[in-house]
């Protein structure tokens, strides 16, 4: 069974690494959305699922949010700047990172409540 979750914690990072790298033309144009600041939501969405999925995996991680926090931090300032750096059409944005933060936070909450109601 722990195969079977190491395998979709590895699919889901390749997956938002993909994601996370293309360029910017082959993003859709947001328009509405974009008032609605729906790229920093899926920022948040996307680490709150990874952090979730890292917890399932290691259930130590759950006692050690500080870690984790860390790296997710340190993930998403690194895609960041990598963006900035290497990817077409994509530059550093501080409020992605600070969605990405926001929704590693909300893992380890996330996380909490579960862990409350039902130990996993």
């Amino acid at each position: 069974m722990h195969n079977g979750r190491l395998a979709l914690l590895i699919l889901y990072f390749l997956v938002i690494n993909v994601l996370f790298f293309l360029p910017g033309s082959a993003l859709p144009k947001a328009g509405w959305l974009q008032a609605v600041h729906i790229d920093k939501w899926v920022h948040a969405g996307i680490f709150a699922l990874l952090g979730l999925l890292v917890f399932y995996n290691q259930a130590w991680w759950h006692r050690r949010r500080g870690w984790w926090l860390t790296a997710a931090a340190g993930y998403g300032l690194a895609v960041e700047c990598a963006q900035h750096l290497w990817v077409a059409n994509r530059e550093f944005d501080v409020w992605d990172w600070v969605a990405d933060v926001a929704g590693a936070l909300l893992a380890i909450f996330i996380w909490k409540g579960l862990q409350k109601n039902r130990p996993l």
